[in-house]
């Protein structure tokens, strides 16, 4: 059995501007905390995200760059 410890710690080049605390929250409402990353990384990385997240039955996958243009095409649209 492994075990890794991370040391926390407050780093001048820690970036806490409102995008990237937005890009932060976006990452962690990924995660699916209920699944055990040594199972299944996959899973525990993404599970959340794949959950929320449905491929399009006239699509073959499913990613961000494809969300946010379906939603830039419906804000332009109207």
């Amino acid at each position: 059995m492994s075990c890794i410890i991370w040391k926390w710690r407050v780093d001048s080049d820690l970036c806490l501007t409102p995008y990237c605390v937005k890009a932060a929250n976006y990452l962690l409402e990924s995660i699916d905390k209920t699944a055990d990353p040594c199972d299944n990384f996959f899973e525990f990385t993404c599970g959340t995200w794949l959950k929320n997240n449905r491929i399009p039955d006239d699509a073959g996958s499913q990613d961000t760059i494809n969300l946010l243009r379906n939603q830039l095409d419906s804000d332009i649209v109207g």
